[in-house]
């Protein structure tokens, strides 16, 4: 128990005789310990001399009058309905969810390619070869267009954070041909075979 627990119940007259005797005597040596016994005890006193009067007829009366407006108010709210939405919700849902079943059963078997990876946006063209080209800073696109147009080739991914870009030529391209094609124009920096 701490100190001022046994302070509390020293003033009260609730500290059993060996613990009071025991704060009595350190009350008498420690000066700041007897400051807070007499604070609390007086503390206490003014406490038992505050007269505390209820409320009386008229608190009562506000009392039963704000008791009336709240259940008047609870009778009045409309009950909440979050029942009401959840079946045409459900009924989208399911609907949706049907839709997209028989569309994967009936379209399971279209574009699907060798490995079994199915391609979302048509079928697979078969690639000749795949360049790597960085174009030069000031290449315009419809001049970077007439290139890879010249070259037959198209740009399947970039460009890299270097700039790299994946140049693919369609089967039976002369990759060689296309290369040398590249490298010699004034908009491309670099391009090698990938």
């Amino acid at each position: 128990m701490s100190n001022d627990d046994k302070l509390v119940q020293y003033i009260n007259g609730t500290l059993d005789e060996a613990e009071r005797e025991k704060l009595h005597q350190a009350l008498e040596a420690d000066e700041a310990l007897a400051r807070e016994a007499d604070f609390m005890s007086a503390l206490r006193q003014g406490m038992k001399q505050e007269e505390v009067t209820p409320p009386g007829e008229l608190g009562l009366a506000r009392l039963k009058k704000d008791i009336k407006q709240y259940e008047e108010s609870q009778q009045q709210a409309p009950a909440s309905t979050p029942w009401r939405f959840w079946k045409p919700a459900a009924i989208a849902a399911s609907f949706v969810l049907i839709v997209q079943t028989t569309t994967m059963v009936l379209y399971q078997d279209k574009q699907t390619d060798a490995s079994g990876i199915q391609v979302l946006s048509g079928p697979t063209v078969e690639q000749g070869g795949v360049l790597q080209v960085v174009f030069a800073p000031g290449a315009e696109l419809a001049d970077v267009q007439a290139l890879l147009m010249a070259v037959e080739g198209d740009i399947v991914r970039g460009p890299g954070a270097l700039g790299l870009y994946d140049i693919s030529l369609p089967a039976g391209a002369d990759v060689d041909q296309a290369l040398a094609q590249l490298r010699a124009s004034a908009l491309v920096q670099e391009a090698s075979l990938r």
